[in-house]
């Protein structure tokens, strides 16, 4: 999930020692003699406090205390979103000064004791002026979205990958064309899933890196049985990049620090893994999906998260989208209703089954618009934005799920995951 704070530059004021020169004793002269001429010393003049100048210091101006910072280690960023680079990290207490705030009011554009000027998440800072007197700031432009590249391949080949490189927690697409097999099984990463025949002989499936995969290559294979029950294995490599992946601090309030308890996160991952197990092998869905809430993104999938300063640390496993309560959540994709229901941690949520082991997942809504079984189109309206369960503000949590591995949303809308060459 930071940059590592900027070092400050510090002066200080020096004044000179005046070094008085020492005086030369005479010796008296011989009667009757003529002295020897000496040199005439001129006495020195001891200078007065009015002969040397008393510098003049500028008087520090008070710095205004807008806010404070409420937690241990805040971002600045460069602009009011987690996609901006970091400038510097806040501690816990740090004044703040707010000149300015984005359309949304979730951000402040703020400057700091050291003079560094940035954005922080009005979420984690303690305000102590008046937000009406806080004027809205033109804000600066994200950094440009990564653009779905082409992959360079040969679809006449009988096994590929796509694509052939991923980061952790991306998808991928695996296709084989076996014309002798009736089944194919695939192994990655300690997951193991039945392939789907999409064409005559030509088997496929999606498949999703974990966020906590080794980096380097990794095999995928791929067992094949023919119709006679006789198997062979065949093996495909895929390079897996670190997702470079920031960490970020989250503070609770006081009423909530009870759905920390790792006892109630265990229960609820265990309640979605046994629909996560179900595979449809039906793939419902066609092309790029659609993003669920038109609000920016407040928090980027796959940080490692720390809860009130170590209470609990736990990796995001989706994308935060902003949005005030009541802000209709829609189906991004084709797909069936496998839960809708309300859960102590993600509070009230609907997970769609779409096929291929391929579920999407929305998290704290204040309203559920759909019921198990429901099979609803792009579009369609599953809920509503809300601030139920583990939340310090209302947001979608918006999650993929392959195989039950958490996958990068941003893929899903990138380009289209589920497209057979």
């Amino acid at each position: 999930m930071h940059a590592r704070p900027l070092r400050r530059s510090r002066f200080a004021l020096g004044l000179a020692a005046l070094i008085l020169p020492g005086l030369v004793g005479c010796g008296s002269a011989r009667p009757g003699s003529t002295a020897t001429p000496r040199d005439t010393l001129t006495p020195s003049v001891t200078p007065t406090a009015s002969d040397t100048p008393t510098p003049t210091l500028t008087p520090t101006p008070t710095f205004p205390v807008d806010a404070l910072v409420r937690i241990d280690a805040l971002n600045v960023r460069a602009g009011p979103d987690t996609q901006h680079p970091v400038l510097e990290v806040a501690a816990r207490r740090t004044p703040v000064a707010i000149e300015g705030r984005d359309d949304s009011g979730a951000w402040f554009a703020v400057r700091l004791p050291s003079q560094i000027q940035g954005w922080l998440s009005a979420d984690y800072v303690e305000l102590r002026r008046d937000y009406a007197g806080i004027p809205t700031q033109p804000t600066p432009s994200p950094p440009p979205s990564p653009t779905a590249t082409a992959i360079p391949m040969d679809p006449s080949l009988p096994l590929i990958a796509l694509p052939p490189v991923v980061a952790q927690g991306d998808p991928l697409l695996v296709r084989l064309r076996a014309e002798d097999a009736v089944q194919v099984v695939a192994a990655f990463d300690d997951r193991q899933a039945g392939f789907v025949e999409v064409a005559p002989g030509s088997f496929a499936g999606i498949l999703s890196a974990a966020l906590d995969t080794n980096p380097g290559e990794q095999p995928v294979y791929l067992t094949v049985i023919d119709d006679a029950g006789n198997s062979r294995t065949e093996q495909i490599g895929i390079r897996i990049q670190n997702g470079g992946y920031p960490t970020e601090a989250i503070e609770l309030d006081e009423e909530l620090l009870g759905l920390l308890d790792p006892a109630l996160g265990d229960a609820e991952l265990a309640r979605l893994t046994e629909i996560w197990s179900v595979v449809t092998p039906e793939k419902l869905w066609q092309g790029v999906w659609l993003p669920p809430v038109a609000g920016g993104l407040s928090s980027g999938f796959g940080t490692l998260r720390d809860y009130n300063g170590g209470r609990l640390s736990s990796r995001h496993t989706g994308l935060d989208l902003r949005g005030p309560t009541g802000t209709a959540v829609l189906a991004p994709a084709r797909g069936r209703v496998a839960l809708a229901e309300a859960l102590p941690v993600r509070g009230n949520c609907v997970w769609l089954d779409h096929g291929w082991g391929v579920y999407s997942g929305y998290f704290h809504l204040s309203e559920i618009a759909v019921v198990p079984g429901e099979l609803v189109e792009p579009g369609a309206r599953i809920g509503a934005v809300g601030a139920t369960g583990r939340v310090t503000a209302p947001h979608l949590h918006w999650e993929l799920r392959v195989l039950g591995e958490a996958a990068n949303p941003v893929q899903w809308l990138m380009r289209d995951v589920g497209q057979v060459p």
